[in-house]
């Protein structure tokens, strides 16, 4: 739901997807675009498949600088989606684009 550039921040969702699409990645689906409705969002969460999708994100189109990430993008998890005894940050590796 985000690629971030060398000054810290995401680029805006059609450039991510645009990237997506150069670099052969696919990006998360998405479930809505459009005026954030709280109704909406929350019809959508109701509606999950939680056997099959992990949670939603929202997020604005823009780009997002890393210290309004917060404030602009939200997420939430379905109860037990880590199925692992480890915390995934205790075993990844950054990436070496830069």
């Amino acid at each position: 739901f985000a690629i971030f550039d060398n000054e810290n921040t995401a680029l805006s969702w059609d450039d991510t997807v645009e990237w997506c699409n150069l670099l052969g990645l696919h990006h998360v689906p998405v479930l809505w675009e459009g005026i954030w409705y709280e109704k909406t969002i929350r019809r959508l969460g109701q509606e999950l498949n939680l056997t099959a999708q992990e949670g939603l994100v929202v997020r604005v189109r823009g780009k997002i600088r890393a210290n309004a990430w917060t404030h602009l993008v939200g997420k939430w998890v379905r109860k037990g989606h880590v199925q692992t005894d480890e915390h995934w940050t205790k075993t990844w590796i950054p990436n070496k684009l830069r």
